[in-house]
């Protein structure tokens, strides 16, 4: 497992709201495909939100595409 952390402080409305429905999202799907997300933890002193998510040890799709772009996508 590993913790994503998103300081959500200097954040919009709107941003904000986005964040709440990606968490939401996150935490119900469970695919083969997909990360999982296993809970959250909300830091209200400090504006940030904890995601506990499955770890994976391929790294995540930016460093997997930023590999295949430059051509050691294993």
């Amino acid at each position: 497992m590993v913790w994503k952390v998103t300081n959500y402080g200097g954040m919009s409305e709107k941003e904000r709201q986005q964040l709440y429905n990606e968490v939401k999202i996150l935490r119900e799907i469970k695919a083969d495909y997909i990360v999982r997300c296993y809970d959250k933890f909300v830091d209200k002193e400090n504006t940030s939100i904890y995601l506990v998510m499955e770890f994976c040890k391929g790294g995540d799709l930016a460093q997997l595409i930023t590999k295949c772009r430059e051509g050691d996508g294993r």
